[in-house]
C-alpha cells in the first residue's frame, strides 16, 4: 500500500497548502518506518513466507497496531490494540488485481486532488508527478514480478532509504505549492 499511502497524503496537502506536502508524505509513511525500524531492533517480526513467487506476501507478526489504511490489503493479522486483540484486514491482496487498481486509484487521485490549483511551475509538477508514478511503477513490480529479498534486514533497509526518498523528494517538489497565507496587513 506504499503508493495509496503517498495518494492519501498528497490529497491531504491539497486540503492543507500551508504544510509542506512532504510533512504529509512522511506522517502517511511513518508507521510503515516504525515498522521497519522495529523489525531491525527484533521487536517485530517479518518472514519471507515459502510462497512468495507466487503472492509476494511476506508475513508480518505485529504486537503493534499498524496504519488503519493497511487494513485494506493486509490479512487479517494487523492487531487492534496488541497482541491478544482483534486482527483487522480485509485480505484484498488475495485480489492482487483489484488490490493494485484500488492502489493505484488511490495514488493518482491523491495527485490530481493535490495538482489542481497547486502554485507549482509545470516542471515541479511534472517532477511530483513522476515521483508519483515511480512509487506506483515500483508498487506494482513489489507485489507482482520482485523475486524474493535477500533477507529481511534487506527488505527493511530497503524501505526505510525508499520512504526517506520519496518524503525528501515530495517535500522538495512540492514545497512551491505552499500557501504563505495572509501577508502583513
Amino acid at each position: 500500500m506504499f503508493a495509496g499511502h503517498v495518494g492519501a497524503a498528497l490529497a491531504l496537502g491539497r486540503a492543507q497548502r500551508r504544510v509542506n506536502v512532504g510533512v504529509f508524505v512522511l506522517a502517511a509513511l511513518l508507521l510503515d518506518a516504525v515498522l521497519w525500524v522495529l523489525v531491525l531492533l527484533g521487536w517485530e517480526s517479518v518472514a519471507i513466507a515459502p510462497d512468495y513467487a507466487s503472492t509476494h506476501q511476506p508475513q508480518f507478526d505485529f504486537p503493534f497496531s499498524h496504519w488503519l489504511l493497511d487494513a485494506l490489503v493486509h490479512r487479517p493479522e494487523l492487531p487492534l490494540a496488541g497482541d491478544a486483540s482483534a486482527r483487522l484486514g480485509l485480505g484484498l491482496w488475495n485480489a492482487m488485481p483489484l488490490a493494485l487498481a484500488v492502489e493505484a486509484a488511490i495514488a493518482l487521485a491523491g495527485l490530481a486532488l493535490f495538482l489542481s490549483g497547486a502554485g507549482l511551475s509545470r516542471g515541479r509538477k511534472l517532477a511530483l508527478a513522476l515521483v508519483l508514478l515511480v512509487v506506483l511503477a515500483g508498487t506494482v513490480a513489489g507485489m507482482t514480478v520482485a523475486p524474493p529479498p535477500p533477507s529481511i534486514a534487506a527488505m527493511a533497509w530497503s524501505s526505510l532509504g525508499a520512504i526517506a526518498l520519496v518524503c525528501l523528494l515530495a517535500g522538495w517538489f512540492g514545497r512551491g505549492a505552499m500557501d504563505p497565507g495572509p501577508g502583513p496587513g
